[in-house]
């Protein structure tokens, strides 16, 4: 009698009034963070409700009565993404080196991107695969001259669901690519060697419908050959994020604060002249 009166006290001093459990429940096609912020609303103060690491099932300790809502909460939310499109628009004076076709961007799910892991080289945030970046080709000939270059387009779309994500086009050929190099030798997040070659600056964002506003998540990825393998890589740890209207361009270019360095470097093209300039875009969200 004693032992379990012991037990009951305890159990109170973390705030549960009954013994708690915890259990995991599969998530289907709800929305993750939606179910998350939802589950919080439903149980005790002293529950712990957090996602797998592949945020496929939704764990929470609680007690008994307060989880029996969860199942009815996670079938009432499966429902699918809504479209987002993402209108892209760039600068007029954009020239780009031995570009030769319409700059695109492709739309992709967070294959390889879900759950964000460390760089083998190092403890620094980043990210590894998922759909390659958009790429603008020489569109040179064996036996034919070089083609005059020509602007790419100054605007673009792709529709996307919400919570997934597109790689948009910053630059084909980045003026700062030296740079960006050694900075992330210094964070330990990639090896010294090989160097880079063939470096293409590209954002990975992913819109998020929160409410009646659109979340933007937009993580600056740097695509090049490292020797002779493909690598494209998402800083998760420059991510920029705003939160607009639906409908409402916002401007992405240098960002101030801890990372303004960086985004200072990363944000460069080329001018009609083949001279390095800052570069910004424009990004309109607008739920379908």
């Amino acid at each position: 009698m004693c032992r379990i009166w012991v037990f009951t006290l305890l159990l109170a001093g973390v705030g549960f009034a009954a013994e708690p459990v915890t259990r995991s429940y599969p998530l289907g096609i709800a929305d993750p963070e939606e179910v998350m912020e939802q589950a919080k609303l439903l149980t005790s103060p002293a529950a712990k409700v957090w996602l797998n690491p592949q945020r496929t099932q939704l764990c929470v300790t609680d007690t008994a009565d307060r989880l029996a809502s969860i199942v009815p909460l996670i079938q009432s939310l499966q429902r699918p993404p809504r479209n987002i499109t993402l209108r892209v628009r760039y600068p007029d004076f954009v020239t780009l080196p031995n570009a030769t076709q319409t700059a695109g961007i492709s739309g992709g799910d967070r294959t390889g991107l879900t759950g964000m892991q460390s760089s083998p080289f190092g403890p620094g945030k980043i990210r590894f695969g998922g759909p390659p970046p958009p790429v603008v080709g020489s569109g040179e000939r064996r036996g034919a001259p070089a083609p005059t270059p020509r602007p790419a387009a100054n605007e673009t779309s792709v529709v996307v669901p919400s919570g997934k994500g597109a790689w948009l086009m910053v630059s084909p050929a980045a003026p700062n690519a030296g740079w960006l190099f050694q900075w992330g030798i210094g964070r330990n997040l990639w090896p010294a060697t090989p160097r880079w070659t063939q470096v293409k600056a590209n954002l990975y964002v992913v819109p998020k419908l929160r409410g009646e506003s659109i979340r933007l998540q937009m993580m600056p990825a740097v695509s090049c050959m490292a020797g002779i393998t493909q690598r494209n890589l998402a800083l998760e740890s420059m991510m920029l994020e705003k939160t607009v209207a639906n409908g409402e361009e916002v401007e992405v270019s240098n960002a101030s604060g801890s990372g303004e360095e960086f985004h200072r470097h990363f944000f460069a093209t080329y001018d009609r002249n083949r001279q390095p300039v800052p570069m910004q875009l424009w990004i309109t969200p607008t739920v379908q």
